[in-house]
């Protein structure tokens, strides 16, 4: 059985990335990739399956590159920081996705009150 889907990506910005066509076959490694899929979103709280299915097919099913970048689009999509600003700040904070957007609100926080 095999299915495709379309995904544009959306951030808070309102662009749009391209849209990516997933499908749901065997993977080259030999695993399910609904299997890769679920390990992906239980890793990256808030992303859909289809995120998912992207971003694995767009980093040849390897599930740690795919964790990594939707972590990253995850905080990018907050507004505040640079995409490489984001990847630097979740490198420091061992790819913790909470600490990270934590870290970066608590510092938004503080930087808006000291200009009133």
């Amino acid at each position: 059985m095999k299915t495709s889907v379309s995904l544009p990506r959306v951030c808070s910005d309102g662009l749009t990335a391209p849209v990516v066509t997933v499908s749901c076959t065997r993977t080259d490694g030999g695993g399910n990739s609904a299997d890769r899929v679920k390990m992906v979103q239980e890793a990256v709280h808030g992303v859909t399956i289809e995120q998912c299915q992207a971003a694995l097919q767009n980093h040849n099913w390897n599930v740690q590159k795919a964790v990594h970048y939707l972590k990253v689009e995850q905080l990018f999509c907050l507004g505040l920081k640079s995409r490489s600003e984001c990847l630097k700040l979740l490198e420091m904070c061992d790819w913790n996705l909470e600490v990270a957007s934590t870290q970066m609100l608590d510092n938004y926080g503080s930087t808006t009150r000291q200009r009133r």
